[in-house]
């Protein structure tokens, strides 16, 4: 249930033809059943994403991200891209009520030094659920790299 939006986002034309007109029923759908705290998704924050998302062409574009990258030549190209482990550290940030810990999952191997972090009571909106402890994450393991190693 947590990524069925994958499958859905990829359909061609389908998604923009639905959502057009509907941005703002999409998007508060999306935060109220993908944040475990929606009201941290204050209205002036709604407000804004319904606009960028009404932008024409904008709906579009981000459907065709999906199709593009999760389509069989992102995919192969992602392949290709992570037969050689990446060597500056990474970071996978999930939420207990979001990915949790799928992303660095999916990724081991690809970095030779992959770290994890999953914020608590916390949705799919990292940023916007839990602004200081989703900062607090990103600024702990940026000082904890060395410059050399970035």
């Amino acid at each position: 249930m947590k990524t069925w939006h994958f499958g859905f986002n990829r359909l061609a034309g389908l998604p923009a033809a639905l959502v057009t007109e509907r941005q703002r029923v999409f998007l508060d759908w999306l935060f109220d059943n993908k944040a475990m705290h929606p009201t941290r998704i204050d209205t002036a924050a709604r407000d804004e994403y319904v606009r960028a998302f009404s932008t024409p062409g904008a709906a579009s574009a981000g459907f065709a991200y999906y199709r593009e990258l999760f389509g069989a030549a992102g995919l192969r190209r992602m392949g290709e891209r992570l037969a050689a482990p990446l060597t500056m550290p990474v970071l996978t940030v999930g939420a207990e009520g979001g990915v949790g810990t799928l992303l660095h999952g999916s990724l081991q191997g690809a970095a030779t030094n992959l770290q994890n972090a999953v914020l608590a009571g916390c949705g799919h909106y990292l940023p916007e659920e839990s602004p200081v402890e989703f900062a607090s994450t990103i600024e702990r393991f940026w000082r904890s790299t060395s410059p050399a190693a970035r």
